[in-house]
């Protein structure tokens, strides 16, 4: 609602690429690794790995999933550099969410992207433009290439 509001609000284009889901990220040291499926309350006791806030990503915290809270976890490490991420999945029991579409990205440093139960958690992909302004001939072939690797119905 609020990133609808200022896109029109600027007179800017949202070019949709694909919408998904998220899922929880685990490495081979946590204990949930070998599940189909995790539950919101399974991860609950789990440290919790996310980028620092800024205003979008504070919205996040009046997200629920089947009935918890993202304020529900007591254990949250705020990590900004990509390496240590992948780092600390893979060598501790902690998790972080994040779309599917990301899972063969992850999959290169043995960490897994498993559903999560009753996730109704909507991420809308896409790209932005003014409008009544035409895209150079390098950015059509840049908007291209996104469409090549979000494809509109991910199935993953």
């Amino acid at each position: 609602k609020e990133l609808r509001h200022m896109i029109n609000f600027k007179g800017i284009e949202l070019h949709i690429l694909g919408m998904d889901t998220w899922y929880a990220n685990l490495g081979p040291a946590h204990p949930l690794y070998d599940q189909n499926e995790v539950t919101m309350e399974e991860l609950l006791q789990y440290p919790f790995v996310r980028r620092p806030d800024d205003y979008f990503s504070n919205l996040t915290h009046y997200l629920e999933i089947d009935g918890v809270r993202l304020t529900n976890f007591t254990q949250v490490v705020y990590l900004n550099d990509t390496s240590a991420i992948l780092s600390l999945l893979r060598s501790t029991d902690a998790f972080r969410f994040g779309p599917g579409l990301s899972a063969g990205d992850f999959s290169a440093y043995d960490i897994r992207t498993i559903p999560i139960r009753n996730c109704k958690i909507q991420i809308t992909t896409g790209w932005i433009r003014r409008k009544r302004e035409t895209l150079s001939s390098e950015a059509e072939d840049f908007v291209a290439m996104l469409q090549k690797l979000y494809p509109l119905s991910l199935g993953f």
